[in-house]
């Protein structure tokens, strides 16, 4: 009865030896191959790892992403006006002109002559690079009585806008009148932020 079992047995011990002896190395052998049915198994696993790992960074990046969604939208759309205004992306020139405008506008006073330039580095010494914004030099002149023209400056300082002034000028047209030269710093995001 066991010389039955055993020769079968034998026979599939020889040919499964037979068979790991041919096969194992074509498991292991490096092909470099592009296509998954020329790989050998050793890619194919190492391939695995390395598509679990960006597997599981993709669902870390998918649930940042998702927090942070949920944070923004959290945020007013009345608040999120406010922060565009604050800290915008690009500078709206004509807008900003616009608004100095207005201001100056109900406080009697005439704008004249403005220009813009890129500033070098913002106040403090810091470059823009270390802050996260672009400093941006607004020069322009208004027309009008010094008791007016304070409450303009007061007005420019409590702007939704976030700006310095840098300079003003005072030049006198007639008794009543003057002319000042206003400098004005604003700030907008850096583009790679």
């Amino acid at each position: 009865m066991y010389g039955k079992l055993l020769i079968p047995i034998l026979f599939l011990a020889l040919s499964a030896s037979v068979s790991a002896w041919f096969t194992k190395p074509l498991w292991n052998e490096v092909t470099g191959a592009a296509e998954f049915s020329d790989k050998s198994i050793a890619e194919l696993r190492a391939d695995e790892v390395v598509y679990g790992d960006a597997f599981s960074k993709m669902r870390e990046i998918e649930l940042a992403r998702t927090g942070l969604a949920a944070k923004y939208n959290a945020v007013s759309e009345e608040n999120r006006v406010r922060l565009q205004k604050v800290a915008p992306d690009t500078i709206d020139s004509v807008r900003l002109i616009l608004d100095i405008e207005n201001v100056a506008r109900t406080h009697g006073l005439k704008l004249r002559s403005v220009s813009a330039s890129a500033s070098a580095s913002p106040s403090g010494g810091r470059r823009a690079e270390e802050n996260g914004y672009e400093p941006v030099l607004f020069s322009f002149s208004a027309l009008g009585a010094y008791d007016k023209f304070v409450p303009f400056l007061a007005d420019l300082e409590r702007s939704v806008r976030l700006s310095d002034i840098v300079g003003v000028d005072f030049e006198s047209k007639n008794s009543s009148d003057y002319v000042y030269g206003i400098t004005l710093r604003t700030y907008k995001l850096r583009d790679n932020i």
